[in-house]
């Protein structure tokens, strides 16, 4: 029955697709309209003086747009402001959530595949908070803030169908992929927890996994994707400190390998039309 109800989907997704595409004039070169994958619980951001930050893995949701170049910026779609939450707590101990749409920038961090999002610091502190995290939700969604600005009726339902129903797609197929997905959420958080200073190293990589995955407990249920981000995690610490591509760069190119064959699912199930 689940199977019956993404097919149809998924062909509803294919037909919408091509109805706006034969209406639609050309974007002029806008960067492609990206999903987040969810975070499987909060990840914690690395403050400095000036911003709290973190990268999320992101994806393509339109293959045939330009890739965004670094630092495009980005906005939550309007359907999915709920989806990006700010954990924190409060001066007296108590857990605060807060919506990331208002208080968060996103840019483009490696293509389509991570998003940083930022929070300035003083943002946080004027409301007494510390300890920052965030918590993706499924179906989240990035629009170039060049597109979301457009009042071409054309282009908003574009942006319509792609967090849409193209999104549901993405979410069966992406968010939901299976192991390579789960290797790319684990891989992530290990790349957050290497600072980009110091040539994106840490003294004791060993002890780097123990900390991010095996603290985690039973949240990685699938072995597989496990088994996957430990093999990457292995070969990268194989990388001698100090060379020319660095422990932090190793894991970040392993993380978009694995979600690759997810995205290119996701494209060949929606036609890659748009």
């Amino acid at each position: 029955m689940r199977r019956r109800l993404f097919n149809a989907l998924t062909m509803i997704a294919v037909l919408a697709t091509a109805s706006v595409l034969a209406a639609s004039p050309a974007r002029a070169g806008e960067p492609q309209i990206l999903g987040l994958v969810a975070s499987n619980g909060a990840m914690p951001m690395t403050c400095d003086e000036q911003d709290c930050v973190v990268d999320l893995s992101a994806f393509c949701m339109q293959e045939r747009a330009p890739v965004p170049p670094p630092r495009t910026p980005y906005e939550l779609a309007e359907a999915q402001f709920d989806t990006i939450t700010i954990v924190a707590r409060s001066t007296s101990g108590r857990t605060i959530r807060l919506p990331a749409a208002r208080l968060a920038d996103f840019h483009s961090a490696r293509g389509n595949r991570a998003v940083r999002m930022s929070v300035p610091r003083h943002s946080l502190a004027s409301l007494g908070l510390d300890d920052i995290s965030v918590e993706v939700a499924p179906m989240a969604s990035l629009v170039p803030q060049s597109l979301a600005a457009s009042e071409d009726p054309t282009v908003q339902s574009e942006i319509a169908l792609v967090t849409g129903s193209l999104r549901l797609v993405a979410d069966r197929l992406v968010d939901n992929g299976g192991p390579g997905t789960v290797a790319a959420q684990i891989t992530n958080r290990l790349i957050n927890a290497i600072p980009e200073a110091d040539g994106g190293d840490v003294d004791d990589r060993a002890s780097l996994w123990a900390k991010v995955v095996d603290e985690g407990g039973s949240v990685w249920q699938d072995r597989e994707g496990l088994d996957m981000a430990q093999d990457a995690f292995r070969r990268c610490s194989g990388l001698p400190g100090g060379g020319f591509i660095s422990f932090r760069q190793c894991l970040a190119a392993r993380h978009d390998i694995f979600l690759s064959p997810q995205n290119r699912a996701y494209w060949d199930a929606v036609g890659s039309g748009s």
